[in-house]
């Protein structure tokens, strides 16, 4: 089975087969296996090559979001449609917290250049604080958030802008 799905603002594609209690998935060229134990409907350990997560999930209409070992991300399933549109042109640079929450430190400055994976704010959701960083390469345009301020995922806290050659 090949699957598509949107993790923060990037797109990962791999194939799953279920092998028993595991899952084995093919992203690339690696080969990794998955284990999962539920302790209840929004905490269980997953296990990925033998080495145990903990993890914590929610869910909202479209989307869940995923705590695993303290860091959190968005994840929703792609259609084909949809996603040879968003790997257009009109790739989204808005950078927005994975679930409602505070925000508690701004770790870029507008006009900043970043990176794919720098940390670009942190922001506390369900008594954890979680990393948000970007997926791409660009220029911060704008921050329109302080921090101590309520953020939620639909607005932007940091507008990026594609670095111009």
């Amino acid at each position: 089975m090949y699957i598509d799905l949107k993790l923060g603002n990037e797109i990962v594609s791999f194939s799953a087969t279920q092998n028993g209690d595991e899952l084995k998935v093919q992203l690339g060229e690696e080969t990794l296996l998955f284990g999962l134990v539920r302790r209840d409907t929004k905490s269980f350990a997953l296990t990925v090559d033998g080495r145990r997560h903990e993890c914590f999930a929610a869910r909202d209409d479209s989307r869940l979001f995923l705590s695993i070992d303290g860091r959190t991300c968005a994840v929703s399933l792609i259609d084909p449609e949809a996603q040879s549109e968003e790997m257009g042109e009109s790739a989204s640079y808005d950078i927005e917290p994975p679930m409602p929450g505070k925000l508690v430190k701004l770790l870029v400055e507008e006009g900043e250049t970043v990176a794919p994976g720098q940390k670009l704010m942190i922001v506390e959701a369900m008594k954890m604080e979680n990393e948000v960083m970007s997926t791409v390469d660009a220029t911060v345009a704008k921050i329109n958030a302080a921090p101590g301020e309520l953020v939620a995922p639909g607005k932007p806290v940091i507008e990026l802008a594609p670095i111009e050659e």
